[in-house]
């Protein structure tokens, strides 16, 4: 679920710099202007919150150019610090948007998630009684995970996923 949130954000801070009269050139770049839109709108950002998105993206972006111009980083320490740049600009985009608007992103990563693996399951023919029995076997998997991390590990987890802390 906390990669979707990321995927949201990712989206409406990619897409709100489109909103900024930059040329979309291709097709994908005309979608993503697209989305980024109704993304913008269903969240009802202000003028002012599309502004500060886009000095968090363009800035992002800035330092992100510098870690790849870096060639004495490894590809996996590229990416390492590309991960955690745009994990800094979502949690600076966050404290741009109100509660409720963090609210609607949540519940749009959810249905997003929901929306997703309804296809994955439709592409594989999945009966319901096998989509009955994986939900099972992800949920006995996440218990047993659970049952190995400590309690400061349970939160940390659960606070990476924006949720509280469940007691096994």
């Amino acid at each position: 679920m906390h990669r979707n949130r990321i995927t949201v954000l990712a989206a409406l801070v990619l897409g709100v710099v489109f909103l900024f009269g930059q040329p979309a050139i291709t097709a994908a770049a005309k979608g993503r202007a697209a989305k980024a839109a109704r993304v913008s709108n269903a969240l009802g950002l202000t003028a002012d919150q599309k502004t500060k998105i886009k000095a968090i993206r363009a800035d992002a972006k800035t330092q992100v150019a510098g870690v790849n111009a870096d060639q004495a980083l490894t590809a996996d320490a590229k990416k390492a610090k590309i991960k955690a740049i745009r994990q800094a600009s979502i949690a600076k985009v966050k404290q741009v948007l109100t509660p409720e608007q963090q609210s609607k992103i949540g519940k749009g990563a959810r249905a997003t998630k929901a929306n997703r693996a309804g296809k994955i399951g439709k592409a594989l023919g999945l009966t319901a009684d096998q989509k009955a029995k994986i939900k099972a076997i992800r949920a006995a998997a996440r218990a047993q995970i659970l049952q190995v991390l400590t309690p400061e590990q349970r939160a940390k987890m659960e606070a990476a996923r924006g949720r509280k802390s469940k007691k096994v």
